[in-house]
């Protein structure tokens, strides 16, 4: 399969993965009403970043070990489903600042394990 193919479909399975996602934050759990939106939709952009770049940038300019990618990619998967289990549950009624600091928390683990691993995998 040629990589243009891969990143097109890649693309459509992560725009496929915010809409579920928007749609949940906003019709389903009204999260624009929440006193924590600024901070969870910030911390679901930085997350959705890291998983299109880290998709998307090893498709178009492959320059990561196989054997480190595929763990780094269930890390950021794990990071990106923690994330949002944890915003789901807790955007409603936590402090802005203990949700600030839970998410930050969990970047910061994310950072501590993927980071890590890119750096070996570099070819």
């Amino acid at each position: 399969m040629k990589k243009g193919n891969v990143a097109v479909m890649t693309g459509c399975i992560l725009a496929f993965y915010v809409g579920i996602i928007m749609f949940i934050y906003f019709p389903v759990l009204h999260i624009n009403e929440a006193d924590n939106f600024k901070a969870a939709m910030t911390f679901e952009v930085i997350g959705l970043l890291a998983l299109f770049l880290l998709i998307i940038g090893n498709i178009v300019l492959p320059h990561v070990k196989t054997g480190y990618f595929i763990p780094l990619i269930m890390v950021t998967a794990a990071y990106t489903i923690i994330r949002n289990i944890i915003t789901m549950v807790f955007v409603g009624f936590m402090p802005s600042v203990v949700f600030i600091l839970l998410n930050l928390i969990l970047l910061f683990l994310y950072c501590l394990l993927s980071i890590p691993m890119y750096m070996m995998g570099k070819k």
